[in-house]
C-alpha cells in the first residue's frame, strides 16, 4: 500500500470549503508533496476544511513573473483563478498552503496573494499556523516568514500587483491599500 493509500479519518463534505495548494520544486525538499498533503489533510480535520481543488504545482514554476504567464503553461494557477471566482457555497475561504513560498517564486507568490486577497480568499500558511490577516499590503512579507518554526506577525505595507483577468493578457489591477 502506497503512502497516498493508507487509511485516513474520512473529511467532512459540509466542511468550510477550502483549497489545498500542493507545492514542489524539487522531489528531495523540506516540504515534499506528501507532507504537504498530509499537512493539508491534517489542517482539515483539526478545523472542519474540506478540499474543493487540490492544485498541484509539480516544481517548474521557478521561470515564471506573471501570473498569466504560469495560468498558460500550469494548470493549477489556471484552476486557482477559475475556482475564486466562483459565487456559489463553494467558493473557498482559505488557500491552505505548507508555506507561502510554495505559492511561487517572488512576483508570481506576490501575484498569487493579491489574487487570492481580492477575491476573498485567505491563505493559511503552515509556518506560521494560522491563517495570514493579510491586506494585500501585507503580501510582500510572504517572503519574511520565518523559516525556524518561530511565529511572528508580517509587517503592514502598501502594494498593487500584476494579476491577470484573463490568461495571457497582462493588465494592471489596482488593489486596495492599507
Amino acid at each position: 500500500m502506497s503512502i497516498m493509500d493508507r487509511p485516513r479519518p474520512a473529511l467532512d463534505p459540509n466542511g468550510i470549503p477550502v483549497i489545498w495548494w500542493i507545492g514542489t520544486s524539487t522531489k528531495h525538499q523540506k516540504y515534499s508533496p506528501l507532507v504537504q498533503f498530509d499537512w493539508c489533510w491534517k489542517m482539515s480535520l483539526e478545523n472542519n476544511f474540506y478540499p474543493v481543488a487540490i492544485l498541484r504545482v509539480p516544481g517548474h514554476s521557478r521561470s515564471y513573473i506573471f501570473y498569466q504567464d504560469a495560468a498558460n503553461d500550469i494548470p493549477a494557477y489556471r484552476q486557482l483563478f477559475s475556482i475564486l471566482q466562483r459565487n456559489d457555497h463553494a467558493k473557498p475561504k482559505y488557500l491552505l498552503t505548507q508555506a507561502r513560498d510554495r505559492l511561487g517564486r517572488n512576483a508570481l507568490a506576490v501575484q498569487v496573494e493579491a489574487l487570492c486577497d481580492e477575491l476573498g480568499c485567505k491563505i493559511w500558511s503552515g509556518r506560521i499556523g494560522r491563517p495570514v490577516e493579510s491586506t494585500v499590503g501585507q503580501i510582500f512579507a510572504s517572503g519574511m516568514e520565518p523559516h525556524d518554526g518561530s511565529r511572528r506577525d508580517p509587517p503592514n505595507a502598501g502594494t498593487a500587483a500584476w494579476c491577470s483577468s484573463k490568461a495571457g493578457q497582462r493588465e494592471k489591477t489596482s488593489l486596495r491599500e492599507t
